[in-house]
């Protein structure tokens, strides 16, 4: 789990009567402004999955968050599928997979992922004609010559 911020902010959201509150009080009294607090939530967020400790924290004015991996993101992030952040894109080499999705959903242009990324060397051809000015002779004699795949 991670926390960002300092022990000062988080006096303003104190919830009465719960372990977490108490928990929170003693570490605003005894931690200056910066102090890194990793130590004395260490076991208290021990005894329970990270989301719970991280949402009971958040619930309580905390930046907190589970620190996780692109896999957990994908397969067990609620927030994230909840939003649909994540769409199911087929890449020619690569198959289906679940792909990052717009992290922006605007209501007049809302956006979308129209084809997957391009396999190496797919635009190749393109690029030294439409850029470079190559003609499609020059570009099948640097072909043929090894230079290009």
């Amino acid at each position: 789990m991670s926390i960002t911020g300092p022990p000062p902010s988080w006096n303003r959201k104190r919830g009465s009567g719960c372990h977490v509150s108490a928990l929170l009080c003693r570490m605003n009294a005894e931690a200056p402004t910066g102090v890194p607090v990793d130590g004395a939530l260490a076991g208290w967020a021990r005894a329970m999955p990270a989301d719970a400790a991280a949402e009971l924290l958040q619930e309580r004015g905390v930046p907190a968050g589970v620190v996780q991996d692109g896999r957990e993101l994908v397969e067990h992030d609620p927030k994230l599928r909840a939003r649909g952040f994540y769409v199911r894109a087929e890449h020619p080499v690569a198959g289906a997979f679940l792909h990052e999705g717009l992290p922006i959903h605007l209501t007049r242009t809302p956006g979308s992922l129209r084809r997957p990324a391009p396999v190496l060397g797919a635009d190749t051809d393109t690029v030294l004609r439409e850029v470079a000015g190559l003609t499609p002779e020059r570009i099948e004699r640097l072909r043929d010559a090894g230079v290009l795949r």
